[in-house]
């Protein structure tokens, strides 16, 4: 494979939108604001990297205008009191998510390992990993 391919190919897998690029822990979290959790009547229906969205797994989705560049990387999530890994599999709403400053759309295993679902939403903060 010619070498300009192969750098093409490397720098398109890490690239992250402006703002991010380089971003470290002493320079604080990805995403800060809110997790909430996929309601029930997301079960069955497919999510935008086409699998079926079960719960059960240790997914979110992220605002659909940042989806592009965190499509499948892990993230990680941080409520005050603990932290998570979850992979990015799913996009909502951006406008949605900017008006409600929601960082995070948790699946129902990710939430329950953060609090019960009948908090509904989470203070967190959001790493890239």
């Amino acid at each position: 494979m010619p070498q300009f391919l192969l750098a093409l190919m490397m720098l398109a897998s890490s690239y992250v939108p402006r703002g991010y690029v380089g971003r470290t822990i002493a320079q604080g979290p990805l995403l800060e604001g809110y997790a909430t959790w996929y309601g029930n009547e997301y079960l069955g229906r497919p999510m935008r990297n086409g699998d079926t969205y079960t719960g059960h797994d240790m997914t979110c989705a992220v605002s659909g205008h940042l989806y592009p560049f965190f499509a499948g990387r892990t993230l990680r999530v941080c409520a005050p009191w603990r932290c998570i890994e979850v992979v990015v599999t799913d996009s909502g709403d951006s406008q949605a998510f900017e008006d409600h400053k929601i960082a995070v759309d948790l699946s129902v295993s990710a939430f329950q390992q953060l609090a019960p679902l009948d908090v509904g939403i989470l203070p967190v903060e959001v790493w890239l990993r």
